[in-house]
């Protein structure tokens, strides 16, 4: 099957054709730590050391008849497609990164279908330059997806849910004046919406050795703050390490609607206790990870993959006619089996947005999954952007149309929807009163 372009708008089908043969899976890392002295963008710092090492890791699934690959980048975010106001200073020469990767993992592998999921840490580098560092970023990216692809082996895939109360949402509306932000809540007190639910993927061989953990969670990895100069990549990383520790394979985190929700206790400095509660934070969630694991009961062999990619023109946030529709938001809704969806977004969401996702979504088990295939800023609420504060006016990085977040929802919910028969079994078991 063809690779789909990601440059042309409008809805991209790509289904894998109905096939019985086993699952083969395959994973891999490399480390993608930029040079020391390399900008951190989240800080406006220049990184001086490491605390511990960033990395790719990739998981690449074959049903026999398509190719999938799963990347998790120890990343803030991945500039590729952006709002052309939102970065401070010189644009990147090059924004078409994916489009880079996607077609050079194609020649290599031939897999149909990449995706790029960074998990948001704010202690690292080199998402802006220099270009010698993007491109051997890129290099490094598409040689972890072709070793995992070199390294398939029958797989089985089972899915399970965990809960981790560690998040609180920043936000505080007011009944008179704009809403304040919040930035850390060490006493717990904050009542505004969160996601605790901890998604989990486990991939394995027929004998239950780990091949790969894919971690699900809506959190913001900034429990290194603005003074930190060392590369990390925050608690997700401390997640990863502890749960290869334990049982092997690559552990992939992708990150959620994590736009308005922090840890309780963040943005600290190495004399503030930063690597205690880093270390803490990732325990926690790497215990939930792992005791979910344990509970998977059911297991899928033979799963089918599917996906469907689009592409979503928006207006800018001030365009309030939107009358110029030019920056387009990529969405990917990717099936595995029946029961498991994983529906990618390509920004900071809110956490409605992921509550409203997995509500309205026919697949029971669906994973959000944000800065993902590149970075449009923020995607408040209708509400939010009523309330105002942080993360919902044009100056703090909302970029887009009033609305946008709703709209790719809703979208990828359709999506989901056509690509399970959805709207046709509501259709079919619709019955007419009798008159």
């Amino acid at each position: 099957m063809p690779p789909a372009s990601p440059l042309l708008p409008g809805l991209v089908l790509l289904l894998s054709l109905p096939c019985h043969a086993a699952l083969q899976a395959g994973a891999a890392h490399v480390d993608i730590t930029p040079p020391l002295g390399t900008d951190m963008p989240a800080w406006a710092r220049k990184a001086d050391g490491v605390h511990d090492p960033l990395f790719a890791r990739a998981l690449v699934l074959d049903d026999g008849a398509s190719r999938l690959a799963v990347v998790s980048l120890d990343q803030c975010m991945l500039y590729d497609v952006i709002a052309p106001s939102y970065l401070d200073g010189p644009e990147p020469t090059d924004l078409g990164r994916m489009a880079r990767i996607r077609r050079e993992v194609q020649a290599a592998t031939g897999i149909d279908m990449v995706i790029c999921a960074a998990s948001h840490t704010h202690s690292s580098g080199g998402e802006k330059g220099p270009e010698s560092w993007l491109r051997e970023e890129e290099r490094r990216i598409v040689g972890a997806v072709t070793e995992a692809a070199s390294r398939l082996r029958p797989a089985t895939v089972g899915v399970g849910w965990g809960v981790v109360h560690e998040g609180f949402n920043r936000r505080l509306p007011q009944r008179d004046g704009p809403t304040k932000t919040q930035w850390d809540d060490p006493d717990r007190t904050a009542t505004g919406p969160t996601d605790p639910a901890l998604g989990v993927i486990s991939v394995q061989t027929d004998d239950g050795t780990a091949i790969a953990t894919l971690v699900n969670f809506a959190c913001h990895a900034v429990i290194l703050g603005p003074k930190n100069t060392r590369f990390s990549a925050d608690y997700p990383g401390a997640l990863a390490r502890k749960v290869e520790h334990a049982i092997g394979g690559e552990c992939l985190f992708l990150q959620g609607a994590a736009g308005d929700t922090d840890p309780f206790v963040c943005l600290l400095s190495e004399a503030t206790g930063a690597d205690a509660e880093l270390d803490r934070l990732g325990s926690v969630i790497a215990r939930e990870a792992l005791a979910t694991v344990a509970q998977i009961k059911v297991r899928e062999k033979a799963p089918r993959l599917a996906w469907r990619r689009e592409v979503v023109p928006l207006a800018s946030r001030i365009d309030a006619e939107r009358t110029g529709r030019k920056i387009d938001a990529e969405i990917d809704t990717i099936l595995i089996g029946e029961g498991l969806a994983l529906a990618t977004f390509p920004g900071e969401f809110f956490v409605a947005h992921g509550l409203t996702l997995k509500r309205l979504s026919p697949v029971p088990n669906t994973f959000f999954v944000g800065y993902c295939n590149g970075f449009l800023g923020y995607f408040p609420t209708i509400q939010a952007s009523m309330e105002g504060g942080y993360g919902t006016v044009w100056r703090w990085w909302a970029q887009t149309e009033i609305g946008a977040g709703e709209l790719l929802v809703n979208r990828a919910v359709i999506n989901l929807g056509l690509a399970t028969g959805a709207f046709k079994k509501a259709e079919e078991t619709t019955v007419m009163p009798k008159r």
